[in-house]
C-alpha cells in the first residue's frame, strides 16, 4: 500500500509521537458521497437492501460498547474538510440510524475538527482495535501487526472481510459483537495474530526492512535509465 507508506513517512518525517493506546477504540467510517457503493440499489429486490442500514449499524455497536463500557472512542470520518458539506453529510447518514444520545457520543469523539495529513491513519495507530466494515485501512492496520475487527451487518456476502477467524464477524446482534470484540481487547498482539485465519498479511504485504515508497522508486529508476 502506497498510501500507507506514505502515511508512515509523513509521521517519521515529522517526528510525530504516537500516544500509544491514547483510545481504545477507533470507528473508521466507511460512508461514501460517490463510487460504487452508491451504486447499490435499495430496494425489495435488492441484494443492497440493508447496506446502508448495515454500515450505520457496526458504528452504532461501537458506541453502544463503548458507553456501556466506559472506552475511549474516537470516529475517523472520511470527509477531511473543516465543516464542510461532506462532513454535514457524512454525519447526516448516520444521524439516521443513531439514538439522540449515541449521536451526541458520536460528534463529540469525531476527527472532524483535526488538521493535518493523515489524521485518520495517526489516530488509527493510536488505538487499541480499529472497527469497520470494509475500509482498506483495517488491511493496512492489520499488515502492520494491530489488532482490527470487521463487521459485517449489511447481509451483502460481498462485505466480507478477506481475512477471517478472530478478525472479522457477520450478521451478528450486539450481545455476539460485544463478547468477540472483550475478547480482542483482553488478549496481547502476538495471540491475536495467531487466531487470523489468514496471515496478517493475506491483504496488504508489509516489510518493515523496506518501504513501498522505496520499491517503486527502485522500479522507476530501471525503467527510465
Amino acid at each position: 500500500s502506497l498510501r500507507l507508506a506514505n502515511a508512515l513517512e509523513h509521521i517519521k518525517k515529522n517526528k510525530i509521537k504516537l500516544k500509544k493506546f491514547r483510545y481504545d477504540i477507533c470507528v473508521i467510517s466507511d460512508w461514501a458521497s460517490k463510487g460504487h457503493f452508491q451504486n447499490f440499489t435499495r430496494d425489495k429486490e435488492s441484494s443492497g437492501l440493508y447496506f446502508d442500514e448495515g454500515m450505520a449499524q457496526t458504528v452504532k455497536y461501537a458506541i453502544k460498547f463503548c458507553m456501556k463500557r466506559n472506552k475511549k472512542f474516537i470516529f475517523a470520518m472520511k470527509s477531511k474538510k473543516r465543516n464542510s458539506i461532506e462532513q454535514e453529510k457524512e454525519l447526516d447518514f448516520y444521524k439516521k440510524y443513531l439514538s439522540g444520545p449515541e449521536y451526541k457520543f458520536l460528534t463529540a469523539n469525531t476527527t472532524k475538527d483535526r488538521l493535518g495529513k493523515f489524521v485518520s491513519y495517526i489516530t488509527m495507530f493510536e488505538s487499541k482495535v480499529a472497527i469497520s466494515t470494509i475500509s482498506t485501512m483495517l488491511g493496512e492496520n492489520l499488515a502492520l501487526g494491530n489488532k482490527v475487527f470487521a463487521c459485517n451487518l449489511t447481509k451483502m456476502d460481498i462485505m466480507d472481510f478477506p481475512n477471517g477467524g478472530i478478525c472479522s464477524i457477520k450478521n451478528c446482534d450486539y450481545k455476539k459483537f460485544e463478547k468477540k470484540l472483550l475478547y480482542i481487547l483482553s488478549i496481547n498482539k502476538k495471540k491475536y495474530i495467531s487466531k487470523l485465519s489468514k496471515n496478517k498479511n493475506y491483504i496488504i504485504n508489509y516489510n518493515n526492512k523496506i518501504s513501498t515508497i522505496k520499491i517503486l522508486e527502485k522500479i522507476i529508476a530501471k525503467s527510465i535509465s
